[in-house]
Protein backbone atom coordinates (compact mmCIF):
# COMPACT_ATOMS: atom_id res chain seq x y z
CA UNK A 1 0.00 0.00 0.00
CA UNK A 2 1.61 3.40 -0.73
CA UNK A 3 1.05 6.73 0.43
CA UNK A 4 -1.50 7.85 -0.67
CA UNK A 5 -4.18 5.10 -0.41
CA UNK A 6 -3.22 5.16 3.48
CA UNK A 7 -3.86 8.48 3.15
CA UNK A 8 -7.20 8.01 2.18
CA UNK A 9 -8.15 5.17 4.46
CA UNK A 10 -7.25 7.38 7.13
CA UNK A 11 -8.88 10.56 7.17
CA UNK A 12 -11.95 8.64 7.62
CA UNK A 13 -10.73 7.36 10.81
CA UNK A 14 -10.22 9.50 13.84
CA UNK A 15 -5.82 9.59 15.06
CA UNK A 16 -6.51 10.36 17.99
CA UNK A 17 -5.53 7.56 20.14
CA UNK A 18 -3.68 9.36 22.92
CA UNK A 19 -4.39 9.30 26.57
CA UNK A 20 -4.98 12.02 28.99
CA UNK A 21 -4.85 15.76 28.04
CA UNK A 22 -2.78 15.55 24.92
CA UNK A 23 -4.86 13.15 24.14
CA UNK A 24 -8.22 14.33 23.92
CA UNK A 25 -5.84 17.51 21.94
CA UNK A 26 -4.85 15.28 19.02
CA UNK A 27 -8.59 13.71 19.02
CA UNK A 28 -10.14 16.95 18.72
CA UNK A 29 -7.80 17.69 16.07
CA UNK A 30 -7.93 14.87 13.57
CA UNK A 31 -11.75 14.30 13.39
CA UNK A 32 -12.68 11.79 10.49
CA UNK A 33 -13.59 13.08 7.40
CA UNK A 34 -16.09 11.27 4.42
CA UNK A 35 -13.65 12.47 1.95
CA UNK A 36 -9.83 13.66 1.55
CA UNK A 37 -8.78 17.24 -0.28
CA UNK A 38 -6.55 17.53 -2.84
CA UNK A 39 -5.64 20.88 -4.15
CA UNK A 40 -4.15 21.33 -7.66
CA UNK A 41 -1.25 23.51 -8.56
CA UNK A 42 0.97 24.90 -11.52
CA UNK A 43 4.37 25.87 -10.83
CA UNK A 44 3.82 29.20 -10.14
CA UNK A 45 1.45 29.05 -6.99
CA UNK A 46 3.90 27.90 -4.27
CA UNK A 47 2.24 30.67 -2.08
CA UNK A 48 -0.83 29.25 -2.68
CA UNK A 49 0.35 26.06 -2.16
CA UNK A 50 1.73 26.90 1.42
CA UNK A 51 -1.85 28.33 2.17
CA UNK A 52 -3.57 25.08 1.29
CA UNK A 53 -1.14 23.35 3.53
CA UNK A 54 -1.79 25.61 6.34
CA UNK A 55 -5.63 25.15 5.85
CA UNK A 56 -5.69 21.51 6.55
CA UNK A 57 -5.13 19.84 2.59
CA UNK A 58 -3.80 15.90 2.20
CA UNK A 59 -2.19 15.95 -0.51
CA UNK A 60 -0.44 18.83 -3.49
CA UNK A 61 -1.19 17.71 -6.94
CA UNK A 62 1.74 19.44 -9.52
CA UNK A 63 0.15 19.43 -12.61
CA UNK A 64 1.96 19.60 -16.45
CA UNK A 65 4.97 17.92 -14.58
CA UNK A 66 8.28 17.55 -16.82
CA UNK A 67 11.68 15.64 -15.93
CA UNK A 68 12.63 19.67 -15.73
CA UNK A 69 10.40 20.62 -13.12
CA UNK A 70 11.43 22.04 -9.87
CA UNK A 71 9.43 20.75 -7.12
CA UNK A 72 11.54 22.03 -4.07
CA UNK A 73 9.17 24.99 -3.14
CA UNK A 74 6.05 22.76 -3.03
CA UNK A 75 8.53 19.97 -0.95
CA UNK A 76 9.06 22.00 0.90
CA UNK A 77 5.48 22.90 1.85
CA UNK A 78 4.01 19.65 1.99
CA UNK A 79 6.49 19.12 4.33
CA UNK A 80 5.52 21.47 7.08
CA UNK A 81 2.09 20.06 7.46
CA UNK A 82 2.29 16.03 6.82
CA UNK A 83 0.89 16.37 3.13
CA UNK A 84 1.98 14.37 0.53
CA UNK A 85 3.01 15.85 -2.69
CA UNK A 86 1.76 14.29 -6.22
CA UNK A 87 2.29 14.78 -9.95
CA UNK A 88 0.46 15.14 -12.95
CA UNK A 89 2.54 14.47 -16.20
CA UNK A 90 1.89 17.25 -18.44
CA UNK A 91 -0.39 16.70 -21.38
CA UNK A 92 1.73 14.81 -24.03
CA UNK A 93 4.11 13.80 -21.26
CA UNK A 94 4.25 9.71 -22.13
CA UNK A 95 7.26 8.93 -20.14
CA UNK A 96 9.18 5.72 -20.12
CA UNK A 97 10.97 3.51 -17.59
CA UNK A 98 12.07 4.97 -14.95
CA UNK A 99 10.11 7.50 -14.69
CA UNK A 100 8.17 7.59 -11.82
CA UNK A 101 11.44 7.05 -10.00
CA UNK A 102 12.39 10.54 -10.96
CA UNK A 103 9.25 11.83 -9.86
CA UNK A 104 9.85 9.72 -6.13
CA UNK A 105 13.32 11.26 -6.11
CA UNK A 106 12.37 14.93 -6.55
CA UNK A 107 10.02 14.44 -3.48
CA UNK A 108 6.65 12.86 -4.48
CA UNK A 109 4.62 9.74 -3.14
CA UNK A 110 2.09 9.36 -6.21
CA UNK A 111 1.72 10.36 -9.88
CA UNK A 112 -1.12 10.59 -12.01
CA UNK A 113 -0.65 9.37 -15.47
CA UNK A 114 -2.79 9.26 -18.49
CA UNK A 115 -4.09 7.16 -21.08
CA UNK A 116 -1.74 7.56 -23.87
CA UNK A 117 1.20 7.71 -21.22
CA UNK A 118 3.44 4.37 -21.39
CA UNK A 119 2.75 1.62 -19.87
CA UNK A 120 6.22 1.08 -18.77
CA UNK A 121 5.55 2.95 -16.23
CA UNK A 122 3.22 1.04 -14.32
CA UNK A 123 5.62 -1.62 -13.64
CA UNK A 124 8.27 0.15 -12.00
CA UNK A 125 9.67 -1.37 -8.77
CA UNK A 126 8.74 1.40 -6.21
CA UNK A 127 7.97 0.80 -2.89
CA UNK A 128 5.28 3.33 -0.94
CA UNK A 129 4.48 4.99 -3.93
CA UNK A 130 1.22 4.89 -5.85
CA UNK A 131 -0.01 5.21 -9.66
CA UNK A 132 -2.97 6.93 -10.05
CA UNK A 133 -4.89 6.87 -13.83
CA UNK A 134 -7.17 9.17 -15.46
CA UNK A 135 -10.39 8.31 -16.57
CA UNK A 136 -12.88 10.48 -18.19
CA UNK A 137 -16.90 10.56 -17.05
CA UNK A 138 -18.91 8.07 -19.34
CA UNK A 139 -21.05 10.11 -21.46
CA UNK A 140 -23.40 7.00 -22.95
CA UNK A 141 -24.59 2.91 -21.86
CA UNK A 142 -21.19 1.62 -23.72
CA UNK A 143 -18.61 3.90 -21.95
CA UNK A 144 -20.01 3.15 -18.79
CA UNK A 145 -19.73 -0.76 -19.57
CA UNK A 146 -16.25 -0.48 -20.41
CA UNK A 147 -15.25 1.25 -17.79
CA UNK A 148 -14.94 -1.58 -15.54
CA UNK A 149 -12.11 -2.61 -18.01
CA UNK A 150 -9.84 -0.58 -16.11
CA UNK A 151 -9.92 -2.66 -13.58
CA UNK A 152 -7.14 -4.41 -15.43
CA UNK A 153 -4.99 -1.40 -15.00
CA UNK A 154 -1.85 -2.28 -12.21
CA UNK A 155 -3.16 1.02 -10.42
CA UNK A 156 -3.81 1.80 -7.06
CA UNK A 157 -6.64 4.65 -7.51
CA UNK A 158 -8.17 6.45 -10.39
CA UNK A 159 -9.32 10.57 -11.25
CA UNK A 160 -11.62 11.01 -12.39
CA UNK A 161 -12.10 14.29 -14.77
CA UNK A 162 -15.73 15.12 -14.21
CA UNK A 163 -14.47 18.96 -13.53
CA UNK A 164 -18.04 19.68 -11.35
CA UNK A 165 -18.59 23.21 -10.82
CA UNK A 166 -20.89 24.83 -7.80
CA UNK A 167 -23.69 25.43 -9.73
CA UNK A 168 -23.58 21.47 -11.86
CA UNK A 169 -23.45 20.27 -8.42
CA UNK A 170 -26.26 22.03 -7.29
CA UNK A 171 -28.75 21.05 -10.34
CA UNK A 172 -27.30 17.38 -10.62
CA UNK A 173 -30.58 15.51 -11.17
CA UNK A 174 -30.81 11.96 -9.96
CA UNK A 175 -29.56 10.25 -13.25
CA UNK A 176 -26.61 12.00 -13.29
CA UNK A 177 -26.06 10.97 -9.47
CA UNK A 178 -26.86 7.34 -10.67
CA UNK A 179 -24.32 7.50 -13.35
CA UNK A 180 -21.01 8.78 -10.93
CA UNK A 181 -22.35 6.14 -8.57
CA UNK A 182 -22.12 3.34 -10.99
CA UNK A 183 -18.62 4.90 -12.06
CA UNK A 184 -17.01 4.74 -8.73
CA UNK A 185 -18.92 1.16 -7.69
CA UNK A 186 -17.64 -0.63 -10.95
CA UNK A 187 -13.79 0.53 -10.28
CA UNK A 188 -12.12 -1.81 -7.54
CA UNK A 189 -9.42 1.44 -6.51
CA UNK A 190 -10.39 4.84 -5.09
CA UNK A 191 -11.65 7.06 -7.12
CA UNK A 192 -11.33 11.07 -6.61
CA UNK A 193 -12.70 13.39 -8.53
CA UNK A 194 -11.63 17.13 -10.06
CA UNK A 195 -13.88 20.24 -9.34
CA UNK A 196 -14.23 23.02 -11.13
CA UNK A 197 -13.99 25.33 -8.01
CA UNK A 198 -15.58 25.47 -4.43
CA UNK A 199 -18.48 23.77 -4.05
CA UNK A 200 -21.63 25.39 -2.23
CA UNK A 201 -21.77 23.87 1.41
CA UNK A 202 -24.82 22.28 0.88
CA UNK A 203 -23.64 20.24 -2.14
CA UNK A 204 -20.74 18.36 -0.07
CA UNK A 205 -23.00 15.88 1.62
CA UNK A 206 -23.87 14.67 -2.10
CA UNK A 207 -20.61 14.45 -3.33
CA UNK A 208 -19.49 12.18 -0.32
CA UNK A 209 -22.22 10.31 -0.88
CA UNK A 210 -21.76 9.33 -4.64
CA UNK A 211 -18.37 7.49 -2.94
CA UNK A 212 -15.59 9.61 -4.04
CA UNK A 213 -12.66 9.62 -1.86
CA UNK A 214 -11.11 12.42 -2.82
CA UNK A 215 -12.03 15.52 -4.15
CA UNK A 216 -9.59 17.90 -6.11
CA UNK A 217 -9.66 21.29 -5.86
CA UNK A 218 -8.06 24.03 -8.39
CA UNK A 219 -5.71 26.30 -7.22
CA UNK A 220 -4.02 27.21 -10.12
CA UNK A 221 -4.51 31.52 -10.56
CA UNK A 222 -6.52 31.27 -6.81
CA UNK A 223 -5.17 33.57 -4.58
CA UNK A 224 -3.83 32.52 -1.79
CA UNK A 225 -6.14 34.16 0.83
CA UNK A 226 -8.72 32.71 -0.99
CA UNK A 227 -8.02 29.06 -1.38
CA UNK A 228 -6.90 28.50 2.05
CA UNK A 229 -10.70 29.81 2.84
CA UNK A 230 -12.19 27.16 0.64
CA UNK A 231 -9.47 24.42 1.36
CA UNK A 232 -10.89 25.46 5.40
CA UNK A 233 -14.83 25.10 4.27
CA UNK A 234 -14.73 21.91 2.43
CA UNK A 235 -12.53 20.07 5.15
CA UNK A 236 -14.94 21.77 7.91
CA UNK A 237 -18.03 20.55 5.77
CA UNK A 238 -16.20 16.93 5.45
CA UNK A 239 -16.32 16.40 8.61
CA UNK A 240 -20.03 17.36 9.40
CA UNK A 241 -20.80 14.89 6.80
CA UNK A 242 -21.78 11.33 8.64
CA UNK A 243 -19.49 8.54 7.12
CA UNK A 244 -22.20 5.53 6.13
CA UNK A 245 -20.48 1.88 6.69
CA UNK A 246 -23.36 0.73 4.96
CA UNK A 247 -22.83 2.53 1.86
CA UNK A 248 -19.15 1.55 1.75
CA UNK A 249 -19.96 -1.86 0.65
CA UNK A 250 -20.99 -2.04 -2.85
CA UNK A 251 -24.56 -3.23 -3.07
CA UNK A 252 -24.37 -3.24 -6.63
CA UNK A 253 -21.46 -5.18 -7.43
CA UNK A 254 -22.47 -7.95 -5.01
CA UNK A 255 -25.83 -7.93 -6.40
CA UNK A 256 -27.44 -7.21 -9.75
CA UNK A 257 -24.24 -6.86 -11.38
CA UNK A 258 -22.61 -9.73 -9.63
CA UNK A 259 -25.41 -12.03 -10.46
CA UNK A 260 -24.55 -11.44 -14.29
CA UNK A 261 -21.11 -12.39 -14.28
CA UNK A 262 -21.41 -15.02 -11.92
CA UNK A 263 -21.69 -18.79 -12.38
CA UNK A 264 -25.37 -19.95 -11.50
CA UNK A 265 -25.83 -21.64 -8.00
CA UNK A 266 -25.31 -25.65 -7.81
CA UNK A 267 -28.48 -26.91 -7.50
CA UNK A 268 -28.83 -29.68 -4.38
CA UNK A 269 -28.77 -33.27 -5.42
CA UNK A 270 -31.20 -35.26 -4.12
CA UNK A 271 -30.33 -37.57 -1.30
CA UNK A 272 -30.19 -41.77 -2.44
CA UNK A 273 -31.45 -44.03 -0.57
CA UNK A 274 -29.37 -46.78 1.35
CA UNK A 275 -29.25 -49.81 -0.40
CA UNK A 276 -30.71 -52.40 1.40
CA UNK A 277 -28.66 -56.09 1.67
CA UNK A 278 -30.24 -59.14 0.15
CA UNK A 279 -33.03 -60.94 2.04
CA UNK A 280 -30.97 -64.42 3.40
CA UNK A 281 -32.76 -67.63 2.05
CA UNK A 282 -31.94 -69.97 5.04
CA UNK A 283 -32.85 -73.17 2.56
CA UNK A 284 -29.42 -72.26 0.33
CA UNK A 285 -27.44 -72.56 3.77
Amino acid sequence: MGKLVDKLQQVKQSSGSGIGFFGRSQAAAAKPRAAAVLVSLGAKDVAAAEAAVKAGADALLFTGWTPKSDLRAFSSAAGTGNVLLGVWLAEGETGSYGTLKQVREAGASFAVVGTNASAHMLFEELDHFDRVVTLDAPQDDLALLLLRVQNLVPAQAALLRVGLNANAIARMSVAHYARLKLVVESLRFPVLATLDGAPETQSVPLLARIGFAGLVLPGAGVAADTLGSQVTALREELERTPISHEESESALLGGLVGLQGAAPAPQPQPEREPEREPERNPDHE
